[in-house]
């Protein structure tokens, strides 16, 4: 290989233009892509020639790409840009930025080659997936909408999201149907998951099960709408049906759809009441994940976050603009209390974005080696009120905003980065949501979007978030009315009338035909649950799981006793 790589390198010092040459390097290190580095090294001292260098990142990008080693992909990348732009090479790398999940990056991307991608509906489309990904909807729906204009023909993928992305800022009936007869036209397998996932999402059940027949007429194997459809039939109370599905399934080389299959048996085994095998599902799936990254950097956020705390002063004069940010630890009842606050006039909700933590990333910016609050306080009163508009102008990418809209922003964990928010707005208010630690602990680990997988690392996690909000308490006891789940089920005409009082939020002008109940898009996992009328069955759920799983983890006894509830 290094002769055959030599003497191709003498070819193209004599014809730098000569493309077999380029081509056959670009092979031979597809085969060898592990030693990337050396490779380029080798390519770099002995020939010093860019376009071998380039050749050969822009092939190991696709090779990368191919097996979903994105972030692989995504270093060849941009050393084959570093050495000159091409229009394909971007293409790629936009794609595997949206895989990435590189919001930050694509954005950054977009702007670097605005000229030369706006012809481009491939880099459009994928900036316009990771903004709907991201929740920023009128955001997306632009770039969706661009794509659309230069595409050369009619593309399902951005037809259907643009339809999409409609529904979600309108809720129109219309919009859905478009979607199901989009996948009617394409009768690809990718075109039929999309619309029956966003039907059985939704609940609409008897579309779902008519759009499933006629999927599996051309595409019976396809195990993503098996398992769509053993989802069906759960939401039926179908529960032998479903698990005969899964339990046909092959095992899967996808992890993804793995854990799929093991969330919806947890699920099925859970409506049956057979809590055992249940709990033998969750403890297989905890054998084979670790959250030590995730433990790490929450801990690193949840100390930086605890000096803010240190250095928060209440500013007398700030932004005039109400806001009511829903926070507690996942699955404490956030989405029930924002599903019920949703369909009040002029509420407009932010749900589980990233709006506030991409702000304060930002000031970590602006603020260098300072401390965030430090920062803001030291800034003129104009220049404050400069921020809380620049925060404002940012949530318009998310939902269309009217200067009277009340904002509800729901996400569980933005006590890590609300602090300077509170400075910038301090007619804002906080509804902080505690549940039963045990019950929190059991929730989180049936739930996949989650993602904590074992009674101790969801106690170190809880432990690590629920410390400092203890800390900030204190400090910002004027802004935060605190809520127990279990109060707001059992006497929610009560508990919801304290939370209107707090955010001076009004159920006069309801719009008419919307009910205060009335189902909205909640892209979480607790969607179905706030959905449906208000239930109990929820609170000491833990105990049918106690004879299997040590809930008396040291640290959840503390926080029960803590927060006023029985550990028996």
């Amino acid at each position: 290989m290094d002769q055959s790589v030599e003497l191709l390198g003498n070819a193209l010092q004599i014809n730098e233009q000569y493309h077999p040459a380029h081509h056959l390097i670009g092979s031979i290190s597809i085969n060898l892509r592990g030693n990337l580095i050396k490779r380029n090294t080798i390519c770099i001292e002995q020939f010093n020639c860019s376009h071998i260098i380039k050749a050969i990142c822009a092939l190991l990008a696709e090779s990368y790409f191919e097996v979903c080693e994105y972030a692989k992909a995504f270093e060849c990348l941009n050393q084959s840009l570093s050495l000159g732009y091409d229009g394909l090479t971007v293409r790629l790398l936009a794609a595997t930025l949206y895989h990435l999940k590189q919001v930050e990056p694509m954005r950054e991307l977009c702007i670097k080659y605005a000229h030369a991608i706006q012809t481009d509906s491939q880099v459009m489309l994928y900036m316009g997936l990771l903004e709907l990904d991201e929740k920023c909807y009128v955001k997306a729906l632009d770039w969706l909408e661009l794509a659309k204009g230069c595409a050369s023909e009619a593309l399902f993928e951005i037809e259907a999201n643009l339809a999409y992305c409609r529904y979600l800022l309108r809720l129109d009936p219309d919009l859905l149907l478009e979607i199901v007869n989009l996948a009617l036209a394409e009768q690809s397998e990718s075109a039929f998951y999309f619309a029956l996932n966003l039907l059985e999402t939704l609940g609409e059940l008897d579309k779902a099960e008519q759009l499933l027949a006629q999927a599996y007429s051309s595409h019976h194997q396809s195990v993503r709408l098996q398992l769509l459809s053993a989802k069906v039939m759960t939401r039926r109370k179908q529960f032998s049906a479903a698990l005969a599905v899964l339990k046909l399934l092959p095992a899967q080389a996808n992890q993804e759809l793995e854990l799929d299959v093991a969330y919806q048996k947890i699920a099925i085994y859970e409506a049956q009441s057979d809590y055992q095998q249940a709990s033998s599902v969750i403890k297989n799936i905890d054998a084979q994940f670790s959250v030590a990254q995730q433990l790490a950097v929450l801990q690193q956020e949840t100390a930086r976050a605890a000096l803010d705390a240190d250095r928060f002063q209440l500013e007398l004069s700030g932004h005039e603009r109400p806001l009511v940010f829903i926070i507690g630890f996942p699955r404490s009842g956030t989405t029930l209390l924002e599903s019920r606050l949703a369909p009040l006039p002029k509420v407009k909700i932010l749900e589980e974005t990233n709006a506030a933590k991409q702000f304060y990333s930002d000031l970590l910016k602006q603020a260098g080696a300072q401390n965030v609050m430090s920062f803001i306080q030291q800034l003129a009163p104009q220049q404050r009120l400069a921020l809380a508009n620049d925060y404002l102008n940012r949530l318009n990418d998310y939902v269309p905003l009217q200067a009277d809209d009340i904002i509800v922003d729901k996400m569980p964990l933005n006590g890590l980065y609300i602090l300077p928010l509170l400075s910038l707005f301090p007619k804002a208010k906080v509804i902080l949501m505690e549940r039963h630690p045990m019950d929190l602990c059991l929730s989180s680990l049936k739930q996949r979007m989650i993602n904590l997988f074992s009674v101790a690392s969801f106690a170190q996690s809880y432990d690590c978030y629920f410390t400092l909000l203890e800390t900030i308490k204190p400090t910002c006891s004027q802004f935060i009315l605190t809520i127990k789940y279990e109060q707001l089920v059992t006497d929610f005409k009560t508990v919801f009338g304290s939370v209107l009082e707090h955010t001076a939020i009004s159920e006069n002008g309801i719009i008419e035909g919307v009910k205060p109940t009335a189902p909205f898009m909640f892209n979480t996992p607790s969607y179905h649950q706030v959905s449906q009328p208000l239930y109990t069955k929820s609170v000491s759920a833990y105990l049918n799981y106690q004879p299997f799983f040590n809930f008396k983890e040291p640290l959840l006894v503390e926080w029960c006793q803590r927060l006023g509830y029985s550990t028996d």
